[in-house]
């Protein structure tokens, strides 16, 4: 018996708790020494699932849906990078989001039979791009690249313009699955042959095809470049203008009711091309851009410097064009085809067909210059030469069919009829030897130009006056081979004194 109660011990007193304790420790050090052993193996096994989950041969050769794309990407320039560099967006954020929340709605698309009902939306943000290491925006604005021959600007392109349009770099470079961030023309189409662009013509043109339209053979532009004329005076619009039909929008928004009407152009656009990286073409129709050459009936809303043209050169001779373009459609002398747009239809015998007809009109009306040299008439700067019965013979004496051409044969056949058959070889003799005195002029003056003081290119200018007569008779001296003679003679005698 003990002289006072004495009390229980702690440890009789807390004895569960004492035990709980016990176990929770060993439960715990269990647990550290299983997560401590097998931790490394799991971060390290996890790491490389992570990786290998990245590379192109997993998504191109496990995801059998991917197979064509993996093909483009393999004949890409891209090859060799891996797929989450450019499908992740750049941090860690980024890359949960790919790895859990992608991975998760994949999985559901793909067991609940709806994976590619919808069409694939590569939704990669220019920051993928954009890094420095790959296409730093800095660097892409410095530089103009050519395509299809057509200059492009980025630094252009990647600002904001109408209707909250914001390209993203895969609006053009579309991911499909033949080539890898393909390039589309037709993404370009959409916004240049639509109104989006806003620049009036030609500039709105010559934007894109300024490099190439000195190049274009068919047609000489640079009339129609010189006066700012409108392309759409001659080339029409050959092609159907984009559209946005409500069975592209059902693609992808077939599990509700949503008509596009419903939302405004500019909100739809935030949607596609702000918010989300949507490229253009899966919801607008192809466009192919052609423009037909189509003239107008009008020649002179293009040609307005015609209008004050009085005469113009034609074979060597004044010709009265104002007067003419009264009388006459441009389409009767010149071309209105593509390829031959513009180009002299006509000859000496067209000419005749309206001219030889009408028996009140004169020789000498058009053909003054032969008229004047037959007649022994003077010209300016060059006093006439009596020629042999000057004055007494008409056109009509050896010209005798008009509305036919007079060759050769014919006009010795003529000189034949009134004189000798010797006369059939003085022709010879007079052509050859005008033909000859031409040739040195000629060379004399190539020789003599531009000259190197005033007299002196006043004396080549009145050589190159006679010159121009002799060669404008055009019958190389018959008509009246002492005038020719005498023209050239003069021609000659000026050159060399402006040589000296």
């Amino acid at each position: 018996m003990y002289l006072f109660e004495r009390k229980p011990s702690v440890f009789k007193r807390h004895r569960a708790l004492f035990i709980w304790g016990i176990i929770i420790i060993f439960v715990v050090l269990f647990v550290l020494v299983v997560v401590f052993a097998i931790l490394p193996f799991m971060l390290v096994a996890g790491y490389a699932g992570l990786q290998m989950s990245e590379s192109p041969a997993f998504c191109g050769n496990v995801c059998h849906n991917m197979k064509s794309f993996y093909e483009s990407y393999e004949n890409s320039a891209h090859k060799g990078i891996r797929c989450g560099e450019c499908h992740n967006e750049p941090g860690f954020i980024g890359s949960a989001k790919a790895h859990i929340v992608g991975a998760i709605n994949e999985s559901v698309l793909y067991f609940s039979g709806n994976y590619g009902k919808e069409p694939i939306v590569c939704d990669i943000s220019n920051r993928s791009c954009l890094r420095e290491e790959c296409h730093k925006i800095e660097r892409l604005q410095k530089k103009v690249f050519l395509y299809e021959g057509i200059p492009f600007s980025h630094k252009v392109h990647s600002g904001e313009f109408e209707n909250n349009i914001t390209l993203k770099c895969v609006s053009c470079h579309a991911t499909d699955s033949i080539v890898h961030m393909s390039l589309d023309l037709s993404t370009c189409y959409l916004c240049h042959t639509n109104g989006v662009v806003t620049s009036e013509e030609p500039q709105k043109c010559l934007a894109c095809h300024g490099p190439t339209v000195d190049d274009i053979e068919s047609y000489d532009h640079a009339t129609i470049l010189k006066n700012k004329l409108a392309c759409s005076k001659c080339h029409q619009q050959e092609h159907e203008p984009a559209v946005v039909s409500q069975e592209r929008c059902d693609l992808c928004h077939h599990a509700k009711e949503e008509k596009k009407e419903e939302n405004a152009e500019e909100k739809l656009h935030k949607i596609h091309t702000f918010d989300h990286a949507v490229e253009c073409i899966l919801c607008h129709s192809e466009v192919t851009h052609e423009y037909e050459a189509a003239f107008g009936g009008n020649c002179l809303d293009c040609h307005q410097h015609i209008k004050a043209l009085k005469t113009v050169s034609y074979r060597n001779r004044s010709f009265p064009h104002l007067r003419h373009r009264t009388a006459a459609k441009c389409t009767y002398c010149h071309s209105s085809t593509k390829e031959t747009h513009g180009k002299l239809l006509i000859g000496s015998g067209s000419c005749r067909s309206c001219h030889h007809s009408q028996k009140s009109i004169a020789c000498s009306k058009c053909h003054g210059i032969p008229n004047a040299i037959q007649n022994g008439l003077s010209l300016r700067g060059f006093k006439g030469v009596e020629g042999y019965k000057s004055n007494t013979i008409d056109c009509g004496a050896c010209h005798k069919n008009v509305k036919e051409g007079s060759s050769l044969s014919k006009l010795k056949d003529a000189c034949a009829r009134c004189h000798e058959d010797e006369y059939k070889v003085f022709v010879d003799e007079w052509q050859a030897s005008a033909i000859e005195a031409i040739a040195e002029v000629d060379a004399l003056i190539k020789k003599a130009k531009p000259g190197k003081t005033a007299e002196s290119k006043q004396l080549i200018k009145e050589a190159q006056t006679l010159l121009y007569y002799a060669r404008a008779d055009g019958s190389k001296g018959v008509h009246n081979p002492d005038y020719i003679e005498e023209m050239l003679k003069q021609a000659k005698k000026k050159v060399n004194e402006a040589l000296k």
